[in-house]
């Protein structure tokens, strides 16, 4: 069984007409999104603050996180 991809739009809610298109793997489990910084910030979307995540071998890492719409 093969991993299921999406294109996804990541769009900047003060400014609609800046987004960035990209494909994802889809994890039904999932809370949160990862894009790379350099396309966040590419359609002016900053850090807001910062949240820790396990990762599998149960290490712990800060990201920062920000918010945009996403559409699949």
């Amino acid at each position: 069984m093969g991993a299921t991809h999406a294109t996804v739009n990541i769009r900047n809610p003060a400014n609609p007409e800046k987004f960035w298109e990209g494909l994802f793997l889809v994890d039904t489990g999932a809370i949160d999104c990862l894009v790379p910084r350099n396309h966040l910030e590419s359609i002016g979307l900053q850090a807001k603050g910062q949240r820790t995540y396990e990762l599998g071998d149960g290490s712990e890492v800060q990201m920062d996180i920000t918010t945009g719409d996403i559409e699949l």
